[in-house]
């Protein structure tokens, strides 16, 4: 059986978040038309967050090592502090607090 929460990125390692002096770019794995992914995709840019997205469907070596490391939902973020799956407008709304960005938009 499988261990779920056991990572192992080492066959296919992530992409890791750039950083531009203090600010940090997010690296967002996403697939075309999930919902999830959309309205992740949505709260980062309403706050005025650069992400770098990343298709899995026209990546395979992206695919890969997010399955490799075990996430099961899309999208997948890594914020270089913090790497969560799904839509997690909490962990969006502390990024954005954090980088000191527009917290005055609502975080869908």
């Amino acid at each position: 059986m499988r261990n779920l929460f056991r990572r192992n990125a080492v066959a296919h390692p992530m992409i890791k978040p750039l950083r531009h002096g203090s600010r940090v770019v997010p690296v967002v794995y996403v697939e075309p038309g999930n919902p999830a992914c959309q309205r992740t995709l949505a709260a980062f840019s309403a706050a005025g967050a650069d992400v770098e997205r990343v298709d899995i469907t026209a990546d395979t070596e992206a695919k890969d090592a997010v399955e490799t490391a075990g996430y099961q939902r899309l999208p997948v973020v890594d914020t270089g502090s913090a790497i969560w799956s799904g839509h997690q407008a909490a962990a969006i709304r502390a990024f954005i607090e954090t980088a000191g960005l527009n917290t005055k938009e609502r975080t869908p």
